[in-house]
């Protein structure tokens, strides 16, 4: 488990799963150009390494990744809170606490999942939803 490619690896293994859920709007993925259009429902994706934590010195000692993966959603304003709360929990319930994320054979464990409240702005109602997980690797 290599700690040069993990965070990009987690960060697949997210979207993987991700792309995996029924009735997804369009995704604005980190670092792609993304242009919204106004009334359409999209998910702003964002993936920030948190903290690596030596655990043990030496070879094959570790190292604890700590990573969110945050989930916006935006959708037009003046329509209700339904369809928002809906997709929420349907993310909130897609990355349950305990679930593993593998890719390229490196491995995360989702510690929790949480919902942020919603925000109005002039063209859109957003909410957030945050993944936390955590994964290993050797430091030599």
């Amino acid at each position: 488990m290599s700690v040069a490619t993990f965070h990009a690896n987690m960060r697949a293994a997210i979207r993987q799963r991700l792309t995996a859920l029924a009735n997804l709007p369009p995704i604005a993925w980190e670092g792609r150009t993304f242009v919204p259009v106004k009334g359409v429902a999209f998910i702003s994706e964002a993936f920030s390494p948190v903290s690596s934590v030596v655990g043990a010195l030496g070879s094959g000692g570790t190292i604890a990744h700590r990573c969110l993966a945050t989930f916006t959603l935006h959708y037009p304003p003046n329509a209700g809170s339904t369809a928002i709360d809906t997709m929420a929990g349907a993310l909130l319930a897609h990355y349950p606490p305990g679930l593993s994320l593998t890719y390229a054979g490196q491995v995360s464990v989702v510690q929790q999942a949480e919902r942020r409240g919603l925000s109005q702005e002039p063209d859109w109602i957003n909410a957030s939803v945050i993944v936390t997980m955590v994964g290993h690797t050797t430091n030599i």
